[in-house]
């Protein structure tokens, strides 16, 4: 027997999280809803709709809530990336 629970979460909460490694060429493995970095800097993204995006001065402990499909490494500076879904 499979043990079934049911969740309720509030609006806007995130159920899982990924440590992001930035890369120019490849996407990232699941798609994000936002992120957060533990060192402050740039974030370059590109979104779902294939925009390309650099959020400057990214701050510690705050998460961005803008989908991602990439991280790239070239002009982000932020490390410690961490992705939400």
């Amino acid at each position: 027997m499979t043990n079934k629970v049911n969740y309720h979460f509030a609006s806007g909460t995130y159920l899982d999280a990924t440590a992001i490694t930035p890369n120019d060429t490849v996407d990232l493995p699941k798609p994000i809803s936002g992120f957060c970095v533990t060192v402050a800097g740039d974030v370059r993204i590109e979104t779902p709709a294939g925009s390309d995006v650099t959020i400057t001065c990214s701050a510690v402990g705050v998460i961005y809530p803008i989908a991602a499909v990439k991280v790239f490494a070239t002009s982000t500076t932020a490390t410690g990336i961490v992705g939400v879904h």
